[in-house]
């Protein structure tokens, strides 16, 4: 009597098996997405027949095919609007860029030509309208006055900027 359960429980088990399947714990590289293009400790130039448009330097990058990732990366930008030579600085620790839209994290500095510097931790910037945005803390300085706040909208074009809880320090010159 117990051999005739111990059969059936060999046969119980071997049907279970027989129809168990595992899940595959190998990952499917095919649908991973690759970078096309990795560039480690590089300087980068987009130059057209007339002068050097950036210059992207970083210690990491990876291009696929919609998008660029860098890693402790620097882009200088040169301005195209009203024929003058200014430029902007941009530098994070991680950049996502799709485009014109750059978007930034950990230690983002933007420095605009008109020696507006800003320091936060994440940012939204497009390169073609020089519009940043966040809705993180920020530190902004321009000569000797400082703003801080949150929210922050800038149009580096016609240098405007709104921010919400604010505070700022502005020196005066006495005559």
């Amino acid at each position: 009597m117990d051999i005739n359960k111990f059969i059936y429980f060999l046969l119980a088990g071997s049907m279970f098996f027989l129809f168990y399947t595992e899940e595959s714990k190998v990952k499917d590289i095919k649908s991973q997405e690759r970078p096309t293009i990795s560039f480690f400790d590089s300087i980068m130039y987009e130059i057209t027949d007339k002068r050097i448009e950036k210059v992207i330097q970083s210690k990491k990058t990876l291009t696929y095919k919609n998008r660029d990732e860098l890693y402790d990366a620097t882009v200088i930008v040169k301005s195209n609007k009203n024929n003058n030579d200014s430029t902007n600085t941009i530098s994070a620790m991680n950049i996502l860029r799709y485009g014109d839209n750059i978007y930034l994290d950990k230690n983002v500095y933007l420095q605009l030509s008109n020696k507006f510097n800003i320091r936060t931790e994440q940012l939204e910037y497009n390169l073609e309208t020089q519009i940043a945005k966040n809705t993180e803390f920020f530190e902004a300085i321009q000569q000797n006055n400082r703003l801080v706040g949150t929210n922050l909208y800038l149009d580096g074009s016609i240098n405007k900027i709104t921010a919400k809880n604010t505070k700022f320090k502005i020196k005066v010159k006495n005559d």
